[in-house]
């Protein structure tokens, strides 16, 4: 019979045991087995004991990963049973420890710790940002749940732990370097709030990932896509019109107001914002562009924001996962290139097979820079300019105070006009 242990509040629990036997010295073979932690726990308030059955690591295929994930399980249950007073019966722990709420401390357990970091983040992040490193938690929970290693602590979390865990999860190579880097955010806090000692990020390698190159439309097919939203989608059209003549990101589009745009000019503030790091910036509006954004400003209130539903001028913003939505639904799910022409998939007849059009709508910005690129010779850096890119002489940022204007005015007189869209 196995040996019993004495836990908090009467309980206890029989020694834990792991099937197959052997676990940890036998061969191959055992991966064809399925594994296993079991125990009998014991409450005085239950007249029969509870089986507990922990079955997590059969998710490793590797016979050295599924010992060290057994290792970790059988180490974190018993930690639960035994410093948290973990009952099976009730799934609660009888030792809750006493902790100021809302604050970050070590003895937080790591998901408790990321949710607290995370809520630190809200004020020094973009909406984005914030919103894609919540879903990562929540994914890292999952995980972390199913390993059994949701009660370990954050000043006990160790860098082996937290690459189980990812490795667990098993992301794709872009997305874990994704998920690294927002980890990387919360444990930054964390170091701060001496909750850890360290970013346990820091040592887990990035993986190698082939870049692919971005699709882009043939300006022609461009064309043929503005023509037929100006007669179907005529506020989508102007969007587009103006999105892809600035250079610009949906995210700072859709979050301009007209008090934020000076016609007269041809200029407009934005927020750029890139990680932490969140800078004011007068962008130009070019001449082709320019009718556009009058009739935009012709049509709006002082405090409305120049897209907000339907893409009209209003006093909400939207999402700029909407713009992507709105082009996928009007262009990639119903146009197709038959012919070298766009043309509506119900126009094809029945022998007639067309192209897909794959290209995503940001891909707009890529072609819209490369073609200034190649016709604008006699402008320096014209495309590192429109899309707010860093310049590559420093010198020229820190002490040319003057040079970020001469360049603005040098771009309102740059025509470019590749859509021909108004007469």
């Amino acid at each position: 019979m196995r040996k019993k242990i004495l836990l908090p509040n009467g309980c206890s629990c029989s020694t834990p045991s792991v099937y197959p036997s052997n676990w940890k010295i036998g061969g191959k073979s055992l991966l064809k087995k399925k594994w296993y932690i079991n125990y009998y726990f014991y409450d005085p308030e239950f007249p029969k004991p509870k089986q507990v059955v922990i079955k997590g690591m059969n998710e490793y295929s590797n016979l050295e990963d599924r010992r060290n994930a057994t290792k970790l399980i059988y180490e974190d249950e018993l930690k639960a049973l035994k410093e948290l007073g973990y009952n099976p019966f009730t799934k609660r722990n009888f030792c809750e420890i006493e902790k100021p709420k809302n604050e970050l401390h070590k003895d937080l357990n790591i998901i408790e710790a990321f949710r607290l970091s995370h809520d630190k983040l809200k004020k020094s992040v973009s909406k984005d940002y914030f919103n894609e490193i919540r879903i990562a938690i929540n994914r890292f929970e999952k995980g972390a749940r199913e390993l059994r290693m949701l009660n370990i602590k954050i000043k006990d979390f160790k860098r082996s732990e937290l690459k189980t865990i990812l490795e667990y999860l098993n992301l794709t190579d872009h997305y874990f370097n994704k998920f690294r880097s927002y980890l990387s955010s919360l444990f930054n806090e964390l170091v701060e709030y001496d909750c850890c000692e360290h970013n346990l990020t820091r040592d887990i390698r990035k993986r190698k990932i082939i870049k692919k190159v971005r699709e882009t439309l043939e300006i022609e097919h461009l064309k043929q896509i503005a023509e037929y939203l100006k007669e179907e989608q005529p506020y989508f059209y102007r969007y587009m019109m103006i999105f892809f003549y600035s250079g610009a990101r949906s995210s700072e589009l859709l979050r301009i107001k007209k008090c934020d745009v000076n016609i007269e000019k041809q200029e407009y503030k934005v927020i750029i914002e890139k990680g932490r790091q969140h800078t004011e910036t007068i962008k130009i509006i070019l001449p082709d562009a320019l009718p556009f954004w009058i009739e935009l400003i012709n049509q709006a209130k002082t405090n409305d924001y120049l897209f907000s539903i339907k893409l009209k001028p209003g006093s909400t913003t939207i999402d700029p996962v909407q713009i992507t939505r709105r082009w996928n639904y009007h262009i990639k799910s119903k146009m197709v290139i038959h012919n070298n022409q766009i043309i509506e998939k119900s126009n094809l007849k029945k022998d007639e097979k067309g192209i897909p059009v794959t290209a995503d709508f940001y891909s707009l910005k890529h072609l819209f820079l490369d073609k200034v690129d190649a016709s604008s010779e006699n402008y320096e850096n014209i495309s590192s300019r429109l899309a707010s890119h860093t310049t590559p002489n420093i010198t020229n940022s820190v002490y040319l105070i003057n040079k970020k204007k001469r360049e603005r005015e040098k771009l309102k007189n740059l025509k470019i006009d590749f859509l021909e869209e108004r007469a």
